[in-house]
This record gives C-alpha cells, sequence and structure tokens, in this order.
C-alpha cells in the first residue's frame, strides 16, 4: 500500500505516535480485500502501521491464553522468550510486554535457531567440544516489562477481540432465512444455470425428435388418386 519502503521504517513510523488512536489492525491477507473497503475505516498511516504491530502482539497474547488454558492448572507461563527477525524492532517488544502482561526475553542474537543449528553442527564435526557448550549457549538476553496495568490490557484485548468478531463472518450471507457461504451460494447458481440449459438442451432435443416422427408418419395425398376422382 506504500506506507514504507523497508521493513526497517516500520519502528521509526510506529513511534511517532503514542497510540493506535483505536485502531486495530486485524491480519485478514487471505481475505477483506478490494472491492470490499470499509468506509467506516479511520487512522493515519501511522496508526496503522502501530496497528499492525500491535496486531500480531494481540494473537501470541491469545495463543499464550489457549497455552495456559491447557495447561489447566499444572503450571503458569512467567517468561516469554523470543527470538527473530521482528525482535530488531525494540517498539514490538515492548507491545509484546504490555499485550501479555509478562516479561518478554529477547536474544540479542536474533537469528538464534541457526545460531542454534550451526553450534550443534560445529560439536557434531568435532569443532566445538561438548565441555565448551555452555560457552555458545548463552547469549546476550533483553528483558522487557509490561509498562500497562492489567485494566489497560484487558481492555485493549477486549477492543482486538471486537476488531477480529467485526472481521468474521464477512462470506456469510442470508437467504431466505438461511445463512450460507458465498462460495456455497456462487456454486449454487452455477449449478442451477447448468441444470437450466441441461433442461433447454433436453426439451429442445426432445421438440426436435417429435418433429422428426411427425413427419415420418405425414400421409400425403395421392395425386394420381385424386386426379381420376376430379375427372370422373
Amino acid at each position: 500500500m506504500g506506507f514504507i519502503c523497508a521493513a526497517a521504517e516500520v519502528e521509526e513510523l510506529a513511534s511517532s505516535v503514542s497510540d493506535t488512536n483505536d485502531v486495530y489492525f486485524v491480519p485478514c491477507f487471505a481475505g477483506l480485500y478490494t472491492p470490499y473497503w470499509d468506509s467506516t475505516a479511520r487512522g493515519t498511516i501511522s496508526h496503522i502501521a502501530r496497528a499492525a504491530l500491535k496486531a500480531v502482539a494481540f494473537q501470541t497474547a491469545e495463543m499464550i491464553e489457549a497455552i495456559q488454558t491447557d495447561l489447566d492448572g499444572y503450571g503458569s507461563i512467567q517468561t516469554l522468550r523470543i527470538d527473530g527477525g521482528m525482535t530488531a524492532n525494540k517498539l514490538f517488544n515492548q507491545m509484546q510486554a504490555d499485550a501479555i502482561g509478562k516479561k518478554i526475553v529477547v536474544s540479542k542474537m536474533a537469528e538464534i535457531s541457526g545460531w542454534g543449528a550451526a553450534v550443534a553442527g560445529g560439536i557434531g564435526a568435532q569443532a566445538i567440544s561438548l565441555d565448551s557448550f555452555t560457552t555458545y549457549a548463552n547469549p546476550k538476553m533483553v528483558t522487557y516489562s509490561p509498562e500497562n496495568s492489567d485494566e489497560i490490557r484487558m481492555a485493549e484485548m477486549l477492543k482486538w477481540q471486537n476488531a477480529v468478531e467485526r472481521a468474521r463472518g464477512w462470506a456469510n450471507i442470508e437467504v431466505n432465512g438461511n445463512t450460507t457461504s458465498l462460495k456455497e451460494l456462487v456454486d449454487g447458481q452455477t449449478l442451477k444455470s447448468t441444470a437450466t440449459q441441461l433442461l433447454s438442451m433436453e426439451m429442445a432435443s426432445s421438440k426436435i425428435q417429435k418433429l422428426h416422427l411427425q413427419l415420418e408418419h405425414l400421409i400425403l395425398p395421392d395425386k394420381t388418386s385424386n386426379f381420376i376422382d376430379k375427372k370422373a
């Protein structure tokens, strides 16, 4: 959409505002596209950039909540360790901590998965001894603590969930009191159209066959007989 030229610009753009001004970005990249632009959408480019970052944080918070539910009292998540390209964005890291309500520990080695694979390969090739593994196994970490109160965090999460609900179900259409998906409706109309065409072809074919039968059984008048009758 032309908001940025490089991914590195997102942090500066989002940092230029203090909040998203109630803009909540719902990343439905496989849907909600043109021509269904929402005329009620609002917010500047900066608000949208910030909301896009917060969308990832909200989704992570929901996954953490689901995991916590599955634990069913057998433990609780107190700290989340993250790595990857997005961790280079300090604003995003803080958003994660605020959305989850827990400490976020970020490795200064952003691509820690690849780094770990390299260390494991070094041990396998005996280029690194197993005894010295601890030297490589503890990269420097940076910790981000939640800055929002639980009340603010819960209020923002509620708005996010409301935004998600508004984004869901757009492909459902009510027909004669019944809810159906757009795909089912299109498939049904296509099937109906095809059936109508086939029925029309069958009716036309039937009429032609009847016409042929009528021609075959048509009794033409005997001209010789008529001529004799007239002379008589």
